[in-house]
């Protein structure tokens, strides 16, 4: 047996039913080396038996990539909604500020 080569499957009418993409890695010192599917951590030798399971690994590192992305964007929401609460706070108190000098101007004295 050896690793399948064929990255595209075809049914009786001859059109594509199954991709299995992989990706080739040839080290001198320990030959050639199959990844399938690209990137999965799973390495297979020429003659299909596998060599490496790294996609528990690989999963982990994701997991974490995304929660250290979601708290990213989590604090950058929260310092958004910081900023604009200023702002809408400052303009507030410069409109009372200005209703109140408005306010005191147009009195007047009969």
């Amino acid at each position: 047996m050896t690793f399948d080569l064929r990255t595209h499957h075809y049914n009786k009418e001859g059109k594509v039913i199954r991709e299995t993409p992989y990706r080739l890695v040839v080290d001198q010192e320990k030959g050639p080396r199959y990844e399938r599917p690209p990137y999965s951590g799973k390495w297979y030798a020429a003659d299909g038996t596998l060599l490496k399971d790294e996609s528990a690994e690989i999963e982990a590192q994701k997991a974490k990539e995304a929660e250290t992305l979601a708290a990213k964007q989590a604090a950058d929401e929260a310092a958004a909604k910081a900023k604009l609460k200023e702002e809408l706070k400052a303009e507030l108190l410069q409109e009372q500020a200005e209703q109140k000098a408005g306010s005191n101007g147009t009195r007047t004295k009969n």
